[in-house]
């Protein structure tokens, strides 16, 4: 059974917005296509929505709850210690973002490009992340809780003192992942993942 994540909440139609009139705080805003260069930094984000938008800026210490974002690019933001809350990112461009130290509730990452993410000491919770690209991503320190993980690219990752346990990555690409061998325990894997987790911990696999 699949767990059960809230989707963002609009109590009320979204006002246009202009991304040149972002304050301190934001709500019940809809911004369609443009891009921004500003610090956006500790702006708290209530109830929006952005299509099409070109982050290249700095949004560290934000709240985002309520949000959307629609074929975005955030790639190589620093968005680090920020706190998400019912956030949908869909078929974004996340390439080498910095999200570190930020905590995920109510989070679904669909089809979405995310290599080289620096995702580490992140606290993730009733979150989803399907048909992403995370190659070459660092996600060590993480906590997952009741996080779902489907057809998404792992390779490379760095996972170290990341427990897996409870975690099913049996329909992921995990190559070349890097984890420490305890945290492995409870994990969920297919039999050819097997394998190479197996050789992992330094055991020897005959055929």
């Amino acid at each position: 059974m699949k767990n059960k994540i809230h989707e963002p909440l609009y109590t009320s139609a979204l006002l246009e917005g202009s991304l040149d009139e972002i304050e301190s705080r934001i709500e019940n805003r809809v911004f369609n296509s443009g891009r921004t260069d500003r610090d956006l930094s500790s702006v708290n984000f209530h109830e929006c929505m952005f299509r099409n938008i070109s982050f290249r800026g700095t949004m560290n210490d934000c709240l985002f709850q309520d949000v959307t974002f629609d074929h975005c690019d955030l790639s190589n933001c620093n968005i680090s210690e920020s706190v998400f809350r019912r956030v949908k990112f869909n078929t974004c461009r996340m390439m080498g973002t910095d999200m570190t130290s930020s905590s995920f509730t109510d989070v679904s990452l669909v089809n979405c490009q995310c290599a080289y993410i620096n995702l580490n000491a992140s606290k993730w919770k009733n979150a989803a992340i399907s048909g992403t690209i995370l190659c070459e991503g660092s996600l060590s320190m993480c906590t997952f809780q009741n996080t779902s993980f489907e057809h998404s690219d792992f390779s490379g990752c760095e996972f170290a003192h990341t427990p897996l346990n409870g975690l099913d990555l049996s329909t992921c690409e995990i190559d070349g992942i890097a984890v420490t061998a305890g945290d492995l325990k409870g994990v969920t894997v297919n039999a050819e993942q097997a394998v190479a987790c197996a050789k992992l911990l330094g055991i020897t696999v005959k055929d």
